[in-house]
């Protein structure tokens, strides 16, 4: 639940940058397996999206998204157009259509 909790709390722990750089340095321990019907269908809709965006198009983590994706489908959770950033203005840099992501900031990772 860690990578889902900063999701959902990225404003108070300091932002969508942070909280990328957080599960980029997570991703080696989380198990794709974890990535389950039950997982997906305790977190919110949005969060499942953002998570799902961040570890595919930003952090190339394919085989977590790819997991994360399928049980999502499996379960028959339809997307919703969302920005990945609620209150950053409505500039759009990319949309997903995999994950309905209007991606509305630069995100970037300290490495």
């Amino acid at each position: 639940m860690t990578a889902a909790d900063l999701i959902h709390y990225s404003r108070q722990v300091g932002g969508m940058n942070r909280v990328a750089t957080v599960i980029n340095e997570l991703a080696d321990e989380m198990n794709p397996q974890q990535l389950n019907k039950t997982f997906v269908k305790v977190i919110s809709l949005a969060t499942l999206q953002r998570l799902g965006y961040l570890l595919d198009e930003i952090l190339d983590r394919k085989e977590l998204a790819n997991q994360l994706y399928k049980v999502a489908m499996e379960a028959k959770i339809v997307f919703l157009r969302i920005p990945m950033v609620v209150n950053a203005g409505r500039k759009q840099i990319v949309f997903s259509k995999k994950w309905q992501i209007d991606n509305n900031i630069k995100i970037e990772i300290d490495e």
